[in-house]
């Protein structure tokens, strides 16, 4: 095979990725570290279309992703939990759609002949020196990468045949039709001739404080409900997570010191026994904020280490949790019940709430006094000159919504926060056409039907190759117990 690459004759094609053999395909064996020992190297991840992906093609292409990463990018996936599976997600992402891509290409019959792929391995510049192919470069780049002249050219062929289908769909092979894009100019550019008036509710007085009645309906129509508040203890035995022996030390002392909390002993005694940290927080809800609140900063308090402290009876302690900074054990020593605020303890802000709902109710009189008058012919002058809008300048945004959103002619009252707007929209004002600006919008159009196109072949792919997932191998991948 490498002799006919060295020997077919030069043709352009297009270029494809050949940063695979930037990376050695000696890693740093992640996935057996994420995964534990005893794992078949026939064991698939999942099933695309009844095709394996299997744990060694998601292990190399792991490694070989994380060599391309800085170092402190490599430690933050090996620390953070969610960083970690964000990234094997990725990969497993990128290896499914190339296996629902080759499935697709073999379907369709595509196909690379040799002399195509020699043509486009000899064309490469990382294989060239001064301009012509060297031999001797591309032998030397195979050993690094340590894949074989065979296993280089099949990786390449199922490249191009993937790129060739992916191209077929994502080139915008079509203009859009220009009735589309002269509908997005002028929904765009359109102005509107409008006439409106603002009448705010503080304009309107109201009584100094409302009876035990009205306050009593007012709090019936706002109930203000108190979220569930838990006082969290938890002790933490640091960590460098990213360092193996250390992440197995700390391990290693939090079981002792989970054995001894479940022997009895008191959290802060056993944390100071064992060199841990031991922290109390006050009483705060699940999304960390106090009774005031105010939020509790603490980087042990995660997302997950909130849902699992959250999911807890008064009185129990979690299992071990890691976290960027080592291993948590969190206890619950105080459950507040969700409930609904007193009438009592709300009275100032009800008292409000009333006040306001009073002025609404005159400002809505007003509003309404304004719009009879301008619905009978003689209240134009009343609500202000004629003025041109566009969709985002002109008058407050209720306004400009209310002008766009009703046909001309309309004449009605809009709310928003603190006022009522009385509008009359008078006419719709055509765009003037600009050429460069409708040419920019033909490009949006078409890219725009680009990715729809796209999405839909996506849709097609998992329609037509349905993955299924080996839940043993995936809740281990991603740590789930």
């Amino acid at each position: 095979m490498l002799k006919y690459l060295r020997d077919a004759s030069e043709r352009p094609l297009a270029k494809i990725l050949m940063g695979v053999l930037i990376f050695s395909f000696v890693g740093w064996g992640a996935a057996n570290w994420i995964l534990g020992q005893g794992n078949s190297m026939d064991n698939a991840i999942m099933r695309i279309g009844g095709t394996p992906l299997k744990l060694t093609a998601f292990e190399q292409e792991r490694n070989r992703a994380l060599q391309g990463l800085t170092r402190d990018q490599q430690k933050q996936i090996y620390a953070d939990r969610d960083a970690g599976a964000y990234f094997s997600q990725q990969i497993l992402t990128k290896l499914s759609t190339q296996i629902m891509l080759d499935k697709r290409a073999d379907a369709l019959g595509l196909t690379i002949t040799d002399a195509g792929i020699a043509a486009a391995i000899r064309s490469e510049p990382v294989f060239q020196e001064n301009g012509r192919f060297s031999a001797s470069r591309f032998d030397a780049m195979l050993a690094n990468s340590g894949m074989t002249d065979d296993a280089f050219a099949a990786w390449m062929r199922a490249s191009v045949t993937r790129d060739m289908l992916v191209s077929a769909v994502s080139t915008n092979f079509a203009a859009a039709p220009d009735f589309v894009v002269t509908a997005m100019y002028n929904a765009r550019y359109a102005m509107r001739n409008i006439q409106f008036a603002a009448v705010p509710f503080a304009d309107f007085k109201t009584a100094d404080a409302p009876t035990d009645s009205q306050l009593a309906d007012t709090y019936a129509k706002n109930p203000k409900r108190v979220p569930e508040f838990r006082t969290i203890s938890y002790v933490l035995v640091p960590a460098k997570m990213d360092a193996p022996d250390d992440y197995d030390r700390a391990y290693v002392a939090t079981q002792k010191l989970e054995d001894a909390l479940i022997g009895g002993e008191a959290m802060a005694s056993a944390a100071a026994k064992f060199n841990a940290r031991y922290v109390q927080l006050p009483a705060i809800a699940s999304n960390r904020a106090r009774a005031d609140g105010t939020a509790v900063a603490d980087p042990v308090l995660t997302d997950p280490v909130m849902t699992n402290a959250f999911s807890l009876d008064e009185g129990g302690q979690s299992d071990i949790i890691e976290t960027k900074s080592g291993f948590a054990i969190i206890e619950v020593s105080k459950v507040d019940p969700a409930h609904n605020e007193t009438m009592d303890a709300m009275k100032t802000e009800l008292v409000s709430l009333w006040k306001t709902d009073e002025q609404k109710k005159q400002a809505y009189l007003k509003a309404n006094t304004i719009l009879s008058g301008l619905n009978s012919g003689n209240g134009a002058a009343s609500i202000g000159p004629d003025t041109t809008v566009g969709r985002a300048t002109g008058a407050p945004i209720e306004v400009l919504n209310a002008a766009f959103a009703n046909a001309p002619g309309t004449k009605t009252i809009i709310p928003a926060k603190g006022a009522f707007y009385v509008i009359w929209v008078k006419n719709a004002i055509e765009p003037k056409i600009d050429a460069d600006k409708k040419d920019a919008l033909r490009k949006e159009a078409a890219a725009m039907m680009s990715r729809i196109v796209i999405d839909d072949y996506s849709g097609f792919l998992g329609r037509e190759y349905p993955a299924k997932i080996n839940n043993r191998l995936m809740n281990k991948l991603f740590g789930v117990k």
